[in-house]
């Protein structure tokens, strides 16, 4: 009897509670019922929506004669979700408008995230996004993570819409992160994971796409998802089509699209027909190929919505009419595909820019202050550490340009020393006790020896250079001694390091060469010689020698 005297009261009730709340009247029987009563009574009838109605609009008069702002929120809350389409938006606008100048800035923040999502299930991007926009206006006014997450998810699923793949994908993986650790919802990690797994797709990184596939499914399994189950299906149906796995990708999408179908799901039914289209018309099946594309149309006709990856259906379609000759079909699915192309273009451009304006830019500014603030908080700490490290880079530059002064003066000295040349005349020279016509010959041998760049050989010995000039070791050294006035060693040395500084004068290419080749290239037997050698004549490293070549040119 009860249910029977509100049923006929909620009608006239309701319909002028939608128009002006203030005028509702609270049935005796109810005046004294709590808060907590009333929302029991709302979930208990909430499958006969009109009764449940009645309970919420109870609900909300007793908050507005009690001037309960939090209540008033919480009562429109629930007669949003029990009317549906522009009746929900008109409690949603009447929850934001309580809450906004008070202290319910949360409950701001999650009704504008709940306008998001109601414009998201209706491919209404634009709205979406302005509500998630203007829902990130409030998140530095709650504290409830799950919110933030949700609305950077958000962000995240319209950012792939765009194609920003890789920005959307750093979104995804800190919200799954952020799932694990903030809430116990397997749910929303599980959509991360999706999310995760599909970006990965959409960049073909078709590895690490299969990976978080694999993971979605075991989690779904032991959670007993059989919705995400589906999905990471269908997703990883479409990543063993992009792997050109045509039957493999025809077995997980064949198994995912019953349940998909019957829940129903049809942006993602399409995207199933989508990849069977475009399996069988790689199979060469084009009959089967068009019946898939075209149910794929029939959806995008119902929800008038359309992901962008399955344009190219239309071009299959119209590729495959102009093969057959049907001018007529091939011209139908032509203007269709102009029309999407249309809609994309107008949808797309709006949402790039307002990301761009009201969200990209704003969270830049917003880091950017977030960093100048702490910084200002810290301006003690910070100056005396800022002065500390001028003073370390101080002592560090000064200390490196008095080395490189060094080194430059060094550098300067040993080009400028290239001028002095030894004594080469045998004329008048008979202290050595060697004949002028052995001398003579000695010293042609090695002139020779210099030109054909004999000292290049790193088998070259006191030695084996003797016999090469039919003398003896005891004449070579002496004359080498005496002549160049150096050991017959530092004499090869000498020679390859002159050769060696000549060569990185003039050779570009030649000074990009590691220590280790240009040794090997000039006679050393290996690097630590060669270096040790260079620095003994020019008091430089190498490398040293090198950067002040490059400076000079």
């Amino acid at each position: 009897m009860k249910k029977l005297l509100l049923i006929s009261g909620c009608f006239c009730c309701l319909s002028l509670f939608s128009q002006q709340t203030k005028a509702f009247v609270i049935p005796d029987s109810l005046q004294n019922k709590t808060y907590k009563e009333l929302a029991s009574s709302i979930v208990e009838e909430k499958e006969n929506t009109d009764i449940a109605a009645f309970y919420a609009s109870c609900y909300v008069a007793k908050a507005k004669r009690e001037d309960d702002l939090e209540n008033i929120a919480r009562g429109f809350h629930y007669l949003a979700y029990l009317n549906t389409d522009e009746v929900r938006i008109q409690y949603f606008d009447s929850i934001i408008e309580y809450t906004k100048s008070g202290n319910l800035k949360g409950f701001t923040l999650r009704t504008y995230l709940m306008k998001s999502q109601y414009y998201y299930d209706k491919r209404d991007f634009k709205k979406a996004l302005d509500n998630c926009i203007k829902a990130n206006s409030y998140i530095d006014k709650t504290d409830d993570k799950n919110l933030i997450i949700e609305n950077n998810f958000k962000i995240g699923l319209i950012k792939t819409r765009l194609g920003y793949y890789n920005e959307a994908l750093a979104i995804f993986k800190q919200c799954s992160n952020d799932y694990l650790t903030v809430s116990d919802n397997h749910k929303n990690y599980l959509g991360s994971v999706y999310a995760i797994a599909d970006t990965f797709r959409h960049l073909k990184e078709l590895d690490s796409a299969s990976f978080y596939n694999e993971k979605g499914l075991k989690i779904a399994l032991s959670k007993e998802s059989e919705q995400w189950y589906n999905y990471f299906l269908l997703n990883e149906g479409a990543n063993q089509y992009d792997k050109n796995n045509y039957n493999k990708a025809l077995d997980y999408i064949q198994r995912s699209l019953p349940y998909i179908r019957e829940i129903p799901d049809k942006s993602n039914e399409a995207m199933g027909y989508h990849f069977l289209g475009k399996i069988y018309n790689q199979l060469d099946d084009t009959n089967q190929s068009e019946i898939y594309l075209k149910k794929v149309d029939t959806i995008y006709q119902e929800i008038n919505d359309l992901h962008p990856e399955l344009r190219i259906g239309y071009e299959i379609l119209i590729n495959n009419y102009r093969e057959k000759g049907n001018q007529k079909q091939q011209l139908v699915y032509i203007e269709k595909l102009l029309q999407i192309d249309s809609l994309l273009k107008s949808n797309y451009e709006y949402l790039s820019r307002k990301l761009n304006k009201e969200y990209d830019t704003p969270k830049l500014i917003k880091e950017r202050d977030s960093i100048i603030n702490k910084l200002k908080s810290k301006n003690k700490y910070w100056a005396i550490s800022l002065l500390i490290v001028l003073v370390v880079f101080g002592i560090i530059f000064y200390a490196n340009y008095k080395k490189q002064k060094i080194i430059r003066d060094k550098f300067n000295k040993y080009i400028q020393s290239q001028n002095i040349q030894p004594k080469l005349d045998t004329s008048e020279n008979d202290q050595l006790s060697i004949s002028k016509d052995i001398q003579d010959h000695i010293m042609e041998g090695l002139k020779q020896f210099e030109i054909n760049k004999g000292y290049l050989d790193n088998s070259i010995s006191l030695n084996s250079l003797a016999k090469q000039l039919q003398t003896n070791t005891n004449y070579l050294s002496k004359m080498v001694n005496f002549y160049k006035e150096k050991s017959f060693g530092s004499y090869i040395n000498d020679l390859r390091l002159e050769y060696t500084i000549d060569r990185l004068k003039t050779e570009k290419m030649f000074r990009k060469y590691s220590i280790k080749a240009i040794s090997e290239e000039v006679g050393f037997n290996n690097p630590e010689s060669f270096s040790k050698a260079f620095y003994k004549k020019t008091e430089i490293k190498p490398s040293s020698f090198i950067k002040q070549l490059e400076k000079r040119n």
